[in-house]
């Protein structure tokens, strides 16, 4: 802009299949259309939002991960909004998804916020799965829109709830009758996480991207895969010789500890027309040390399930795939899917260390004496009977030496 200009584009254009999502009535603005959303937290709660795709409202919505001690808030706000005015939007529909776990343990409810000073707060009444709420909007108490604030509380009796929730939100021009009403019958779709209460796909990181090192290229994507229905990692790259390049992923929900999960299901989907021998793939789990874990490359999903190392990891910060070219550059797609999950694993031999080390390298040296000494023993007589039938007249000379270290007759 502004004249002539010379350089360089590098542009790329992908392909895929995206899941079918419902598409919003004419005239409805949804949570997505906020062009500003985010978290906040009082006192020591923590925070963390993530997105999933979910199967009931057939699109994707975002999730807050928390753990909010007795006396804090924490919650999702959202505003910047297109075309939220009274002549347009009569009322709203709320929407939260619960797991069953946090029931009874919190409240939550949507405050919607204009230029009065006045608050219209909806309480929805929460079960496990969804919990729908649909009431009018009160213009005359708000006045002009400017947001519209999920708060979620632990309850009266709850010292500490750690959990993660799933929103969703609706403002439309329908007819919305006075007060609340009960949510219409939605099959229950259980666990907001995909395998059950103590299962954390990668999906509710609350933040992903590539890096890229000495000159390598990558382009992150999701999508839904029909084997495995759910969502997944399609990696993108270019690596020359030498070079590296991945997926970070970070801020995972609060909850995602050692005293939840205690490992890793890692799935790669490597083409039938890529060179296995071509790349090299592992995952680091990245804490107060790294975990490095090489993941089994073939022909379709290949799965592979470790054990979490919690007392090396320490508090989990960073989970990385790391790709390296194997004898050359390599260009090509993986799919990739990760959860953590509560399993059994098989226990790996560890190397003897410390005390016990100690004890082994005595015993072991022992019992080396031992062995040593009598083969000592056995092939100094072994020699002695040697030399005696063969050389009889230095019988004295030749047993002198030997009886000086073994009285043995």
């Amino acid at each position: 802009m502004g004249g002539l200009r010379k350089g360089t584009l590098l542009a790329d254009l992908v392909f895929v299949k995206l899941p079918e999502t419902k598409k919003a009535a004419p005239g409805t603005v949804a949570l997505e259309d906020a062009r500003a959303r985010g978290p906040f937290n009082t006192g020591p709660a923590q925070v963390a939002v993530g997105s999933v795709f979910d199967e009931t409202v057939r699109k994707e919505i975002p999730t807050l991960s928390f753990s909010v001690p007795a006396g804090s808030l924490v919650g999702l706000w959202t505003k910047d909004y297109p075309a939220l005015v009274p002549a347009a939007i009569h009322g709203v529909t709320v929407g939260v998804r619960v797991p069953r776990s946090a029931l009874g343990r919190l409240s939550v409810a949507l405050e919607i916020k204009g230029t009065q000073k006045e608050i219209q707060r909806i309480p929805v009444p929460l079960g496990s799965g969804w919990n729908v709420v649909r009431e009018p909007v009160d213009w005359a108490t708000i006045g002009e829109f400017k947001e519209a604030v999920f708060v979620v509380q632990p309850g009266p009796k709850s010292s500490l709830v750690s959990s993660t929730l799933g929103f969703n939100l609706e403002f439309s021009k329908d007819d919305f009758p006075k007060g609340v009403v009960p949510p219409p019958a939605v099959p229950e779709p259980g666990p907001l996480v995909a395998a059950g209460p103590k299962t954390y796909p990668f999906t509710l990181a609350g933040a992903r991207g590539v890096f890229n090192i000495l000159g390598s290229d990558g382009l992150i994507e999701t999508r839904l895969d029909d084997s495995l229905k759910r969502e997944v990692l399609s990696f993108n790259y270019k690596t020359p010789k030498g070079s590296a390049a991945g997926i970070w992923m970070k801020d995972f929900p609060v909850d995602l500890t050692r005293e939840v999960v205690n490992g890793v299901r890692v799935a790669v989907n490597v083409p039938k027309d890529l060179r296995v021998a071509g790349i090299d793939l592992s995952l680091e789990l990245k804490g107060d040390k790294v975990q490095q874990i090489p993941l089994s490359l073939g022909d379709g999903w290949t799965e592979t399930r470790e054990a979490i190392d919690w007392s090396a990891v320490g508090r989990l910060k960073e989970a990385v795939f790391v790709l390296h070219p194997v004898g050359g550059d390599r260009a090509g797609t993986v799919g990739l899917d990760l959860e953590f999950i509560q399993g059994t694993f098989p226990k790996k031999e560890s190397p003897v260390s410390g005390p016990k080390r100690l004890l082994w390298v005595l015993l072991v040296g022992l019992g080396l004496s031992l062995f040593t000494g009598g083969v000592g023993k056995a092939w100094r007589r072994m020699f002695r009977r040697e030399e005696t039938a063969a050389a009889p007249v230095l019988e004295e000379a030749e047993e002198t030496p030997f009886l000086a270290f073994d009285p043995t007759p």
